[in-house]
């Protein structure tokens, strides 16, 4: 994984002493282990102090994605077209519903299964400087867990 955060963030404050910023960053995990993303967004929070915020979320696959098998179904209707399908031919051979609360299969292969998403905040402690993205329990870190049906917050 690049030492570049996937998304990164400035928010801002109107205080009575001065305009205040918070750097903040958000790393979306796919198909990296969690720990290597951790290992990551830990070098990058030690070589930027300004940091005050970080955002993970930790994107669950089930089945973890394969490609079609020479003699699947989907290898052998897929194949004879001489071109990939558009996203909207995609999209219209699929089984897709908003919201993803199935896997979405096209020619009875499975290519996305999304049954959660993990996500994991943690803030620069004032009191301390410290940032401490393996923290899992303090006032300064916060878990939760969204399924298609429900959301999870601790």
């Amino acid at each position: 994984m690049s030492q570049t955060p996937d998304i990164s963030l400035e928010f801002f404050s109107n205080a009575p002493h001065g305009d205040l910023v918070y750097p903040s960053i958000c790393q979306i995990a796919f198909s990296e282990s969690l720990e290597d993303v951790i290992d990551t967004i830990e070098s990058v929070v030690e070589g930027d102090l300004a940091i005050q915020m970080v955002i993970l979320l930790d994107v669950k696959e089930a089945p973890d994605f394969s490609s079609p098998l020479p003699e699947s179904d989907a290898w052998k209707s897929l194949s004879k077209d001489s071109s990939p399908l558009s996203l909207t031919e995609f999209v219209m051979a699929s089984n897709l519903a908003i919201p993803f609360t199935e896997p979405v299969t096209v020619a009875n292969h499975v290519w996305c299964s999304i049954p959660s998403v993990d996500f994991y905040v943690w803030l620069r402690d004032p009191s301390t400087g410290v940032l401490d993205v393996r923290a899992t329990t303090s006032e300064h870190t916060a878990y939760g867990v969204s399924t298609p049906d429900i959301v999870i917050c601790t």
